[in-house]
């Protein structure tokens, strides 16, 4: 087996941003076989966003409060659990619409918050100051269970529904319930604005700690002796409740068929994402018996029953490199299983496992910093934003004569972020709050800087593209930004030239 890994790691190396692995662990028998760091910047220790895998997450905590007695059964409606909030769009569909069907992705709310349509959907609600309210208001656009339709905001609702049901905000729930039974402490989570956690991303978990959650459901739910949630529970959660690669077709505004959106889910939905032959409580199934918690950028974690074997894997994963953890498993792992008992010792592989636990050492070479003319005009004037995405008010950048380093300060509606950026083609570190980010920039142009920089952890590697201009004599910078929903794109005017 840990020849087979070797290739991949090396592979994940030699193969630049399309494929950047951060951690591959392996476990079978309960005992961790394999726990590789391939990526320098990403060491053993550190939590990793989890992305989608939080779904996975999410199904078992829903299991555990029906387990308590919380929530009767997952035939209750949706809407009972809301008795207060005002819901709009309320017709027999929506009150037919139960706890299962947002289990199994068949909702049918006209939700258009996956990647088909660029997470619009998502971005909605998160624009609003009441996530609940503008999810349950949704109108709907099908009959609960009959169409499979990815959704985060159905969800986002799993953890609306158990804070409810349970009196306490999911994650202390999640803590008290799931993650202290593992002895899993290094948890981070986010929540929206009236503190509701978000179901269906944004966690942060160690990869052996991913593991353990996935040696759980394979144990049937139990964890040293204790039941932590019912076999019953992870028996239906592993058992396909709907069909992924069922045919949706996609309707405009006026009701007309969107073949260029419907062809792109059904050659994703049938061709592209891996183990997909069935869906169960917001886990991806196989016919090989696979169970998978997968994530956006290649995080899984991935049951294989049938050799007692749990797969994690972490990383930036961009393009058809998303499809190495399904090759590394299908194709090297679960092969390389020879035998069910103890094998004789191999010493040379044992030493090539434990070199391969720490990350290679950085071996970038600093280079000259790029120059522009246009550094000195642009350097600490602050650009107000225009409408974007994430809704962030304003961006500075700074430079200092002769320094290898410069200064981006972004400002969000929490406050200022400021990450230092590297001119010298290294990546200079920033703490923000609970996250390190690394970044580094050059002048590709006179006009042109970019910032290439990631959250260590966040299985992204993001840039920030700035064209700064002069609009009827006014400076102004274009941005843009890619990241984990893709490319987005504003612009940012200079403020009075007092505020720099």
């Amino acid at each position: 087996m840990l020849d087979h890994i070797e290739d991949v790691r090396q592979a994940a190396l030699d193969d630049g941003q399309r494929i950047a692995v951060d951690s591959i662990t392996v476990v079978r028998h309960g005992v961790v076989v394999a726990d590789l760091y391939p990526n320098r910047m990403f060491a053993p220790g550190q939590p990793h966003i989890i992305h989608s895998c939080t779904k996975s997450v999410m199904a078992a905590l829903v299991g555990i409060a029906i387990d308590q007695g919380h929530i009767a059964d997952v035939d209750t409606p949706l809407l009972d659990f809301f008795p207060d909030v005002e819901v709009a769009h309320v017709d027999d569909r929506k009150r037919a619409l139960t706890l299962r069907h947002v289990l199994q992705m068949q909702t049918g709310l006209d939700s258009r918050d996956s990647y088909l349509f660029k997470w619009e959907g998502l971005f909605a609600m998160q624009a609003t100051d009441d996530w609940v309210q503008h999810a349950l208001s949704l109108p709907m656009d099908a009959e609960p269970g009959t169409r499979f339709d990815y959704s985060n905001i159905a969800s986002f609702l799993l953890s609306a529904v158990v804070a409810r049901a349970t009196g306490q905000d999911t994650f202390t729930f999640a803590q008290q319930h799931l993650f202290a039974p593992l002895g899993i402490t290094d948890v981070r989570w986010e929540a929206s604005p009236k503190g509701v956690y978000m179901g269906w991303a944004r966690m942060w978990l160690q990869p052996r700690d991913m593991a353990k959650f996935g040696l759980l459901m394979l144990q049937q739910g139990q964890w040293e002796g204790q039941q932590v949630v019912s076999a019953s529970w992870v028996r239906d959660t592993l058992t396909s409740q709907g069909d992924p690669s069922a045919y949706r077709a996609f309707v405009d505004d006026e009701g007309n068929v969107n073949h260029q959106l419907s062809t792109g889910y059904w050659l994703y939905a049938n061709l592209a994402r891996p183990f997909s032959d069935g869906y169960g409580y917001q886990w991806w199934l196989d016919d090989d018996g696979l169970a998978t918690a997968l994530g956006h950028q290649g995080q899984y974690i991935t049951l294989v029953p049938e050799h007692d074997l749990v797969v994690v894997v972490t990383g930036k994963l961009i393009g058809d490199g998303a499809l190495l953890p399904p090759r590394l498993v299908n194709d090297f792992i679960v092969p390389a299983v020879v035998a069910d008992g103890p094998i004789d010792d191999d010493k040379a592989a044992q030493s090539r496992l434990l070199a391969s636990h720490v990350p290679p050492s950085a071996t970038t070479k600093a280079t000259p910093p790029s120059t522009s003319p246009t550094a000195a005009a642009v350097s600490g004037v602050r650009f107000a934003l225009r409408t974007n995405p994430w809704r962030r008010e304003a961006l500075q950048l700074t430079f200092v004569d002769d320094a290898d380093t410069a200064t981006l300060v972004l400002t969000e509606r929490d406050g200022p972020v400021a990450m230092h950026v590297g001119l010298d083609g290294r990546h200079r570190r920033s703490r923000v709050g609970d996250d390190v980010i690394a970044a580094r920039g050059r002048w590709t142009s006179d006009n042109v800087f970019v910032v290439e920089h990631e959250t260590i952890g966040y299985s992204i590697l993001a840039r920030y593209t700035l064209t700064f201009t002069k609009v009827d004599g006014a400076l102004a910078v274009d941005v843009e930004e890619f990241g984990v929903t893709g490319l987005h794109t504003y612009r940012g005017d200079a403020c009075p030239s007092g505020e720099r």
